[in-house]
């Protein structure tokens, strides 16, 4: 019985170990300074509701507005950083409802509320 025990204790332990040693890769930190700073214009507050490229933008009105939670795309790198291999980083962020997420974006900001002084606007934010 004793012998079973050592066994098991001996090929979970093992096991563990080759597990780490297969999982482990070995990164290498990039320093900040490594990466351009002001290539790329800031993404523009666009109230016309352009498509991707802008901040997204929501003219409240009295009626209700839907914004959704999801995983995204979005350029936090310039676009000199990694030419024609950088497809974005996968981010987490509220976009209106019903946006394409299989597009990067070029901001996780937003979408902006643009809403008038004293008419009462209903927010409806939902996690899928």
């Amino acid at each position: 019985m004793a012998e079973h025990r050592l066994l098991f204790t001996l090929t979970m332990l093992l096991t563990a170990i080759l597990f780490a040693a297969g999982s482990a890769q070995a990164q290498i930190p990039l320093a900040g300074s490594a990466i351009d700073q002001f290539v790329d214009p800031l993404p523009i507050l666009d109230v016309t509701r352009a498509p991707n490229g802008t901040i997204q933008t929501v003219v409240a009105g009295t009626g209700q507005m839907e914004v959704d939670m999801k995983e995204f795309r979005a350029n936090v790198l310039p676009s000199t950083f990694a030419p024609g291999s950088y497809k974005g980083t996968w981010v987490w962020g509220y976009v209106t409802a019903g946006t394409d997420t299989n597009v990067t974006r070029d901001t996780y900001t937003g979408p902006v509320v643009v809403a008038t002084r004293g008419i009462p606007t209903g927010f409806l934010p939902t996690c899928l």
